[in-house]
């Protein structure tokens, strides 16, 4: 993994630092305000999960629902970068996406990425081709719509996280 990569990726544990001792924890099976602001991102361990899934394929079709702030879609992309690769990931908030595209730019990973703003539901229907690898990030009551969008279009052995 290349400085630049190491260098973001380091800015994204920091933010997530400061956020795990800034922001009270909710209760248990309660609600935190502070959450739409906070990264709640994977975590550097499933963020090198997903990376080494996405290396153990050949010039993979990734697709991201829910970009949120950008987390793993570097770990995403660096691995679309290693194998040839694209990556494609949708956001439904603009700023959490230009959040990810400026972060991804600072990896340089951006030439890699397509950044889509909206519905994933709508969105994936959208995209042409075969997905190789899909990670679906995104609120679980989506799972099941996006599934039924993007099932038909998974290419044959294509990964779902």
């Amino acid at each position: 993994m290349d400085e630049a990569i190491i260098e973001v990726l380091e800015q994204y544990h920091a933010r997530m630092e400061r956020e795990n001792l800034s922001f009270p924890v909710a209760a248990p099976g309660g609600r935190n305000s502070v959450n739409f602001q906070s990264m709640l991102a994977i975590g550097p361990e499933t963020g090198q999960f997903l990376n080494i899934l996405v290396h153990s394929l050949t010039a993979p079709r990734i697709l991201e629902l829910g970009t949120s702030f950008g987390y793993s879609a570097i770990w995403l992309a660096e691995a679309a970068r290693a194998t040839g690769g694209h990556l494609t990931t949708i956001e439904i908030d603009p700023e959490r996406s230009a959040h990810a595209l400026d972060m991804s730019t600072q990896a340089g990973l951006s030439p890699l990425v397509d950044f889509q703003i909206g519905d994933a539901v709508t969105l994936i229907g959208n995209i042409p081709g075969r997905f190789d690898f899909v990670f679906v990030n995104l609120r679980k009551d989506l799972y099941l719509p996006c599934l039924e969008v993007f099932h038909s279009r998974l290419a044959p052995g294509a990964v779902i996280v």
